[in-house]
């Protein structure tokens, strides 16, 4: 942990393994997810490890892991295995465990059945999607599977109203009905680049969508920000981005953030 007004190391913690996704911090505990499909939950002030949970073993984890989710009640645990293990804030005792299964079929990489999606709560449900081409909703409450989407989520989803909007695993934008999982639409995006016929040079990542001033924002390597429409998913505009994104952009005091690929943060009004 490092200080804020410094950027001095305030504490340091050794984990069992490598932290594979970005911690998530509530009431003066910080959570992580490590690569062995352990969980941590270690005190925010001085690092000291207050719990531990071990998790489902797995030979994924090759698309990355995900970060834990907190509400006033509970963290929920994304791990490789596309298991999600709630557990109470303050003990680490156990309240409901939740698989998100399936794979879209045709697709080599469906095998990884990792969670990439950072589980997102909302409304009393947790959303959350796999590499593998699917994503659930689950009740916050008792962990029992609501609806299940075959579209993947290598992002976490964004929640409005009566719909979930995702960059799904095959690299379209899609809005699908909060309470049922059926889809409103779907607009497909640049998949990868060629330098010349019937040869593809990369593919193309997507990062979000964040909701912000009424347009659905979107981060891409490709080297710009595109803004969609969310009533039809109609793109409204494209925005240069110097370096491509790294990372899924955040938006705070009216400015949109964004890690490029080059190593810089860049800021947009």
């Amino acid at each position: 942990a490092l200080d804020p007004a410094t950027g001095g190391v305030a504490w340091r913690q050794r984990l069992d393994a490598a932290v594979g996704g970005a911690p998530a911090v509530s009431d003066g505990r910080v959570y992580v997810v490590a690569r062995d499909a352990s969980a941590w939950a270690v005190r925010a002030s001085d690092g000291k490890v207050e719990w531990t949970l071990p998790g489902t073993p797995s030979t994924a984890g090759v698309m990355g892991v995900a970060a834990p989710a907190v509400d006033a009640r509970q963290v929920i645990f994304p791990f490789s295995s596309g298991q999600m293990v709630a557990v109470a804030k303050d003990s680490g005792t156990g309240l409901w465990g939740a698989q998100v299964a399936g794979q879209r079929r045709g697709r080599a990489y469906a095998a990884y059945s990792d969670l990439t999606g950072d589980p997102v709560i909302a409304g009393g449900v947790v959303y959350a999607g796999t590499s593998a081409g699917r994503l659930a909703a689950v009740n916050a409450d008792t962990g029992l599977t609501l609806w299940s989407a075959r579209d993947g989520a290598l992002s976490p989803v964004a929640v409005a109203g009566d719909s979930v909007f995702l960059v799904n695993d095959e690299d379209q934008l899609v809005r699908l009905n909060a309470s049922t999982g059926e889809e409103i639409w779907r607009v497909d995006m640049p998949y990868f680049t060629k330098d010349r016929d019937k040869r593809r040079k990369a593919i193309v990542a997507h990062f979000g969508p964040v909701l912000a001033g009424g347009r659905l924002v979107v981060a891409s390597s490709d080297g710009l920000i595109r803004t969609f429409d969310p009533a039809s998913g109609a793109l409204a505009a494209t925005v240069d981005l110097p370096g491509g994104a790294a990372s899924a952009p955040a938006v705070a005091g009216g400015v949109l953030y964004v890690v490029t690929k080059d190593g810089k943060l860049r800021a947009f009004r």
